[in-house]
């Protein structure tokens, strides 16, 4: 068995093999003040045999060696570490002798005491192989009736202590190695009654177990979650909505509760329809471009930016995500994800989801008080010493809250138009993005008041 030696056991090998020579040549070793290894070899060495004298030569090698690669490895040693490795050298010795009766493999990179220990286990083992012979043909056939009652005893200990002294650990042991257990229905009505919020696992069990032992029980505590949950809801909100929206509110959450409706459909559309001043009739092209000169200066191209191109690369993902967040945010901190969830994607949805449906235009935008002709303004890119003109726009948004099979909704709309000016604009999509981000954000507005109500300040 090979094993790595380190210097302190290669001493300790040498020094108990130097005592072993001495005492089979009976060297004196008495000394006033006692021996160092040096003194110990210079008396022990001219009395050995050369056998003897070839294997602490080879013994002082192996310290030398050891010590060069300690030294090159930057070897430390714990405190007490070399004390152990010593004392596993002298062990080694006696090891050595016990296995092959002299000394001649001393020298060898060989762990002789677990050579020792490992064959005096072998000589033990054979000793009891009788033995346990006899005993794994008992054991074999406990173990085989063990085997074979093993999941009905272990389902009924686990459900025994679960009756006495129910813990989260023990209940989620017993639903993971015994979904279809014997009790698995009890389990779940102990798990209800330990929890303090036990809404995900009457869910659980309502839809694992519709016709189960105790749904009438589970379906009267999912309703009394959902009144007080909704109700929670309800009291924030509290003078600061419109019965419009409350009636809105407590229908949609009736209708959840009593189909078992989880998820509420967001659909979010948009239509551009927007012209460019080429499509507009000629008298009112010629008026813009009557406009423009008239007030045209060193810096100013005169151009008239293509707004219908422009609206080609608008990112309408981050604005239909406004009103969704707007929408979102009036529910998730104020209700929890057990009972309420949002989505997009109509295939996750319920088929009985509530639709939460926000529609919104964007449009050419005429200066009040004219027949058609277009709002205008000027426009510079940061990177561009002249200028330019955008025509301006408005956007139309509508909201639609429906809950299936009633007629109760909520409804409402509103106008946004942008301000005339922004500055730091990159270009010319950058100029339209931030007009319709601009309405955008006003009806997202809208959408937060009118379901979360105005936010009043306290008086000081």
């Amino acid at each position: 068995m090979s094993t790595t030696i380190h210097s302190p056991r290669w001493r300790g090998r040498l020094v108990h093999t130097l005592l072993h020579v001495a005492s089979q040549n009976k060297t004196d070793l008495h000394a006033e003040g006692g021996l160092t290894l040096m003194d110990l070899i210079n008396r022990v060495f001219p009395e050995a045999t050369k056998e003897e004298q070839e294997i602490i030569d080879q013994l002082i090698g192996r310290i030398n060696d050891a010590l060069s690669a300690e030294q090159a490895a930057q070897t430390v040693f714990a405190t007490g570490e070399e004390e152990i490795l010593f004392d596993l050298g002298k062990s080694d010795v006696k090891a050595c002798l016990a296995l092959n009766g002299h000394l001649a493999r001393i020298g060898e990179e060989t762990d002789f005491t677990e050579a020792l220990a490992e064959r005096e286990r072998q000589k033990r083992k054979r000793e009891r192989r009788h033995v346990f012979i006899l005993v794994g043909i008992v054991a074999a056939v406990v173990l085989f009736v063990f085997i074979f009652n093993l999941p009905f005893f272990r389902e009924m200990r686990l459900y025994s202590a679960l009756e006495s002294s129910p813990t989260p650990e023990e209940i989620y042991k017993y639903k993971r190695d015994f979904p279809e257990g014997k009790h698995i229905e009890e389990v779940y009505r102990i798990e209800a009654g330990l929890e303090r919020f036990p809404m995900s696992t009457v869910k659980e069990y309502m839809q694992k177990y519709p016709q189960g032992k105790y749904a009438r029980e589970f379906a009267h505590k999912h309703d009394s979650l959902w009144d007080a949950e909704a109700q929670a809801f309800l009291d924030t909100l509290k003078n600061r909505i419109t019965p419009e929206t409350e009636a809105y509110l407590k229908a949609m959450f009736r209708h959840m509760k009593e189909n078992r409706v989880y998820t509420v459909y967001i659909d979010i559309q948009h239509e551009v329809k927007v012209k460019n001043l080429s499509e507009y009739p000629v008298h009112i092209q010629s008026q813009v471009h009557d406009a423009i000169r008239a007030n045209q200066h060193t810096f100013s191209s005169g151009r008239v930016e293509l707004v219908k191109q422009s609206f080609d690369k608008v990112d309408f993902h981050v604005l239909d995500n406004t009103l969704e967040n707007s929408i979102t945010g009036c529910f998730t901190h104020y209700i929890d994800s057990e009972f309420i969830q949002f989505t997009k994607n109509r295939e996750t949805a319920d088929p009985k989801s509530p639709v939460m449906k926000v529609s919104y235009v964007v449009q050419n935008r005429t200066v009040p008080g004219t027949k058609g002709f277009p709002a205008i303004f000027e426009y510079k890119e940061t990177t561009s010493l002249y200028s330019s003109f955008l025509l301006g726009i408005f956007v139309s948004s509508e909201a639609q809250f429906t809950i299936p099979g009633s007629d109760v909704t909520l409804a409402f709309s509103g106008t946004g138009v942008p301000k005339n000016e922004f500055s730091m604009l990159k270009s010319v999509i950058d100029g339209y993005t931030e007009m319709t981000c601009s309405c955008i954000q006003e009806f997202a507005s809208t959408i937060t008041e009118k379901l979360r109500g105005k936010r009043t300040l306290k008086a000081q």
